[in-house]
């Protein structure tokens, strides 16, 4: 099954972009820690890095936010 990753960050858009805090948020310096983390001897391979540590840090930050709701809603 092919994942629909446009749809996916219209509703991420839809649902944070707007949102009255700030739980779950990513941040400038996040984007900016993401581009000096990146390393490539290639544009194509320094932009396969930096998705693939944006993608990896996005899913942590959920994942921690997802067993912070778990312990709160105990």
């Amino acid at each position: 099954m092919e994942r629909d990753l446009k749809k996916a960050i219209q509703e991420y858009d839809k649902r944070f972009n707007n949102a009255a805090h700030n739980e779950g948020a990513f941040y400038a310096m996040d984007c900016y820690k993401i581009k000096e983390m990146s390393k490539g001897n290639t544009i194509d391979s320094l932009l396969y890095d930096a998705i693939s540590n944006a993608l990896k840090a996005g899913f942590m930050i959920g994942y921690r936010k997802a067993q912070r709701d778990a312990r709160k809603n105990k």
